[in-house]
């Protein structure tokens, strides 16, 4: 399990790529752009970001569970801590996801995805909210996710309008911020129960 102040690390990381996609959108509402094409852009920069940092992010968040884990003294024990490394719980975990960037980003034909995942049970889906079913053997696209939850955000709205544009796409990246947190929590109790079970069949 991740301290506060460790996830509060995880967190802040994100948030500095989070801030210059938010600050990119406000520089392009000032020259004029077109709502439709902000909100496109915006969707494209944060795939682009987001996916391939979210994979190291995630790695961040195992060492730094893996840190306290071999402190305990249990693991002092060289062959119980050659049964954790054997195990291999983050190529386990990072095998739920796929974080390749797609050449082109759809948000509509992502969420379109997003609901199929939903159904199969491979992620959550509550308030726009997206969280990942690591038990389901189905990996999920990060670029997916990302994408869609924008089309998730777009529907709550009755209209986009220059007014509210900037709501949207602040809601958006809270939205995104909130659901790779929930991916965070998934790992952590994923990453506990993986290492409850090897702890009990070397016991």
């Amino acid at each position: 399990m991740l301290a506060s102040d460790e996830k509060s690390k995880v967190c802040e990381q994100l948030d500095k790529a989070l801030q210059s996609i938010q600050q990119d959108a406000m520089q392009s509402m000032k020259r004029g752009i077109a709502s439709s094409d902000i909100i496109n852009r915006v969707t494209t920069l944060t795939v682009n970001k987001i996916a391939p940092q979210s994979k190291m992010l995630l790695s961040s968040a195992y060492n730094m569970m893996m840190v306290r884990t071999l402190s305990d003294p249990f693991f002092s024990d060289s062959q119980n801590k050659a049964a954790f490394y054997e195990a291999d719980i983050l190529k386990e975990i990072t095998s739920k996801f796929d974080f390749a960037v797609p050449t082109e980003i759809n948000y509509q034909r992502d969420y379109s995805t997003l609901k199929t995942l939903a159904a199969s049970g491979a992620v959550v889906v509550a308030g726009g909210l997206i969280g990942v079913t690591l038990t389901s053997w189905i990996p999920v696209g990060i670029a997916v996710v990302l994408a869609g939850i924008m089309e998730f955000v777009i529907k709550s709205k009755c209209r986009i309008s220059n007014n509210n544009l900037n709501q949207l796409i602040t809601e958006y990246l809270q939205n995104v911020k909130r659901s790779f947190m929930l991916w965070i929590d998934a790992i952590e109790s994923f990453y506990d129960n993986k290492v409850a079970e090897l702890k009990k069949n070397r016991s």
